[in-house]
């Protein structure tokens, strides 16, 4: 690869942030930069002001933390190190995978993959990191860059991304550096602990831009890291001391759960996005890479749609016939066969000089039977002398986006040409829309803009996995009815050890908010009553 300087990110988390040039010419491609436009905590920018941030720097930081931690631990080579060396390849790789870690984040992040497509798709089990995986695959190949990564390089990345089990179920890929440095797993998304650099950003991140204090230092970790040999695998390991420190790190975790992420009014907001994009998803399209397989063009015409502008070298031989009609000729077009004729995208400018040994006027209606045209003469529209025109290049790639695959939101997934065109913007394709099928997205849209969100009847909270789902919830609920009027939303109160799930319920209806009041009271206490008694059994048994 040819020498180029390294650039610096002034990153208001981590400082000045150098990054690779690889992972530059990474950043400068649409697919990266389409994480500009995602939200890194969904509908939380509705209830914070300050959440304005997006996948696109939270990823920077993630890589930039990686390759701090993996070089930290080169450089303080413990005893399970002797006779494994981490290459400069190896560190390159773990940078690439923490900056490409969130490349399949839909729109709104979370609530896309959480929400959406749960709903959508139920014929598929779908999560960001599959995304994530295909549009790196995707993002190289429209970008020309397969040629920078060897396949061995290119597999270790997606394994580091979603896993090596998820990725690649048989195992046979990258075997032998698996079981030297299977540690290296364990720095973008630890699938062992939880303990990664993709937490440590987005804590570190959030924090700073929510207005809520982060008592988790990532720096002591990263210099009090090695790699441990534990029952005859190498580990990344911390020392006895950062106990204390790693606690902070799961209870802010915690904090940050019950404080934003599960917010009563974050997660009601988010509940009105997804249940307007889930409304809209049958009206809205997007151009993916497969290309229509029926031709609309007849096959009794001679017809050449060039994709650009014939260029003014080809050769055109003055004794072929040459039609590039818009639209099928119609039969009746009382143009004589004895003619060779080229018809221009526009018409052609009267100043337009003509050689007087052609005789040339193509309109682009019928001709009228009073042109005089010489039955002598051949006619050619002479490329060169035609100037560009931007209506007919955008007309032009219309019909080459018209001539693709067109993705529901939900069928995009599966087409990353598609996919890359998907991000938050989506509802403002809805509220700017005239198509009437839309109505009912943009007015549970324009709702959500006006603050006028379904209202909050109540809450309640209970141990972890007293339920498995809202589902669970609603039928443990008698009295609530498939109506439409109840929204009913359980949150799982992360990390485990902190785990507790809350209950909320929320009412469409304004009207029967003070009966849906009352009830959820009822349930509530019912509900209490009935888990002491099951908690009463357990002991005395």
């Amino acid at each position: 690869m040819e020498k180029k300087i390294k650039k610096v990110f002034n990153d208001p988390i981590h400082g000045n942030i150098e990054l690779h040039p690889l992972c530059v010419t990474i950043v400068n491609t649409p697919q990266f930069q389409r994480l500009r436009f995602i939200k890194q905590l969904g509908g939380a920018y509705f209830v914070y002001p300050g959440a304005a941030h997006n996948r696109f720097e939270h990823s920077i930081g993630v890589c930039h933390l990686a390759g701090r931690l993996v070089r930290a631990l080169k450089e303080k080579k413990s005893d399970a190190l002797k006779g494994v060396d981490i290459t400069d390849e190896d560190i390159l790789c773990v940078e690439v995978a923490g900056l490409c870690h969130d490349l399949g984040h839909g729109p709104f992040s979370h609530l896309f993959d959480q929400r959406i497509i749960p709903a959508l798709r139920t014929d598929k089990k779908w999560k960001h990191e599959n995304g994530s995986v295909d549009m790196f695959r995707y993002m190289l190949k429209a970008n020309d860059l397969e040629k920078k990564f060897d396949e061995e390089d290119r597999t270790f990345i997606e394994e580091l991304i979603d896993g090596p089990g998820e990725t690649y179920p048989k195992g046979e890929k990258n075997k032998k550096r698996r079981e030297q440095k299977g540690f290296l797993y364990e720095i973008v998304s630890n699938k062992r602990n939880g303990i990664d650099v993709d937490k440590w950003d987005y804590f570190a991140r959030d924090c700073h831009m929510l207005g809520i204090q982060n008592n988790f230092n990532h720096d002591r970790c990263i210099d009090f890291s090695r790699v441990i040999e534990v029952n005859g695998e190498r580990q990344i390991c911390y020392r006895d001391k950062e106990a204390a420190n790693l606690y902070d790190m799961f209870h802010t975790r915690y904090l940050l759960h019950i404080r934003a992420y599960q917010h009563k009014t974050n997660n009601i907001i988010e509940y009105m996005i997804a249940e307007a994009l889930i409304l809209a998803d049958e009206f809205i399209r997007f151009p993916g890479q497969k290309r229509k397989a029926e031709d609309p063009i007849s096959a009794n015409h001679s017809i050449t749609v060039p994709e650009q502008k014939r260029k003014a070298e080809d050769p055109i031989s003055a004794n072929h016939s040459i039609t590039v009609p818009e639209q099928k000729r119609k039969a009746e077009d009382p143009i004589s066969a004895n003619h060779s004729i080229t018809v221009p995208e526009q018409k052609r400018k009267a100043e337009d000089p003509i050689s007087a040994n052609h005789s040339i006027t193509v309109p682009e209606q019928k001709r009228k039977a009073e042109d005089p045209i010489s039955a002598n003469h051949s006619i050619t529209v002479p490329e060169q002398k035609r100037e560009p025109c931007e209506m007919c290049e955008a007309r032009e790639q219309r019909k080459m986006s018209k001539a693709r695959e067109q993705y529901k939101m939900s069928e995009a997934i599966d087409d990353m040409m598609a996919y890359s065109l998907l991000n938050d913007c989506v509802i403002y394709t809805i509220l700017g829309s005239t198509d009437s099928r839309l109505e009912k997205s943009k007015e549970i849209l324009l709702r959500v803009l006006r603050r006028d969100l379904y209202k909050f009847v109540g809450e309640e909270r209970f141990a972890h996995n007293t339920f498995k789902n809202e589902s669970d919830v609603k039928e443990k609920m008698e009295n609530v009815t498939e109506d439409g009027k109840t929204v009913v939303d359980v949150s799982l109160l992360l990390p485990k050890n902190f785990a507790e799930q809350l209950v909320r319920v929320y009412c469409k209806d304004p009207n029967s908010y003070e009966e849906m009041k009352i009830w959820f009271n009822d349930w509530s206490e019912k509900h209490r009553d009935v888990l002491a008694c099951d908690k009463s059994t357990q002991t005395t048994q």
